[in-house]
């Protein structure tokens, strides 16, 4: 299953809830993706489970991001890489 769609909603996700940060994003393994936050002043790291992208339906990608508390809980921890599953916010 393509999930081109799904990878593009968090890639608008995370530009709308970090704007001035630059997105990157490459394969992990297992079909996982990870996505790079950076700006001058700090980093993040997020890991999203093939899962995830799988099972998520793309118009539902943000509100799971939300009720994860995603971007919340990237601020509170700093460079902590953070992954997500289809259970939630994970600590890598």
């Amino acid at each position: 299953m393509s999930t081109d769609v799904q990878i593009r909603e968090v890639i608008s996700y995370l530009e709308t809830e970090f704007p001035g940060f630059v997105v990157t994003l490459s394969h992990a393994p297992k079909g996982d993706v990870k996505f790079g936050l950076s700006s001058p002043e700090q980093e993040h790291v997020v890991f999203v489970e093939q899962r995830f992208l799988d099972d998520v339906r793309a118009e539902d990608i943000k509100a799971q991001l939300d009720e994860f508390r995603l971007a919340a809980t990237l601020r509170d921890i700093g460079e902590f890489p953070i992954v997500i599953s289809i259970d939630g916010c994970i600590f890598a």
